[in-house]
């Protein structure tokens, strides 16, 4: 099992910067968000949580509280489909252009970092609200991405057919 992201990895940077706790899970609850309302998540996640599923399925619930009250912080590829790890393993994890499609994309770090960091003051992704009109305006990009990953995906299978 893999961990994807985990708040403590963020904690020194969030504290560093005055922020509480929880905004070290922000970004990582706004890409489980994605997978949820995706239907990208496990079928043991699903299971496990189904209440708060439906929760955050009905925006009562943010994926980032999601994240705190269930998941203790933590994304793991046990979380996610095969096509969810597939996506997370080269777009959320090599969100910093380490993998063969972040080189031609992007990454989920940039992107988040670049639609979300300047809607707040000095441009700190720490300081991003865990909000749902901020999943709205990443989730478009998230979605073309993920396009652009099954795409990619496809083209790499078939070159080693």
């Amino acid at each position: 099992m893999n961990t994807y992201d985990d708040a403590v990895w963020h904690y020194e940077e969030v504290y560093s910067a005055g922020l509480p706790p929880e905004n070290a899970s922000t970004h990582i609850g706004i890409f489980l968000t994605w997978c949820i309302l995706n239907n990208q998540t496990s079928d043991g996640l699903n299971e496990d949580f189904e209440d708060d599923i439906l929760l955050v399925k009905s925006r009562e619930l943010t994926g980032g509280d999601f994240l705190i009250n269930n998941l203790t912080e933590r994304l793991l590829s046990a979380d996610l489909t095969d096509a969810g790890n597939g996506f997370a393993a080269d777009y959320y994890r090599s969100g910093n252009g380490d993998s063969e499609f972040t080189k031609q994309f992007s990454g989920y770090i940039n992107d988040y970092k670049r639609i979300l960091a300047p809607t707040i003051r000095n441009g700190n992704a720490y300081k991003v609200e865990n909000s749902w009109s901020n999943y709205d305006m990443i989730s478009v990009v998230i979605d073309q991405r993920f396009q652009e990953w099954k795409q990619y995906s496809k083209k790499q299978n078939s070159q080693f057919r």
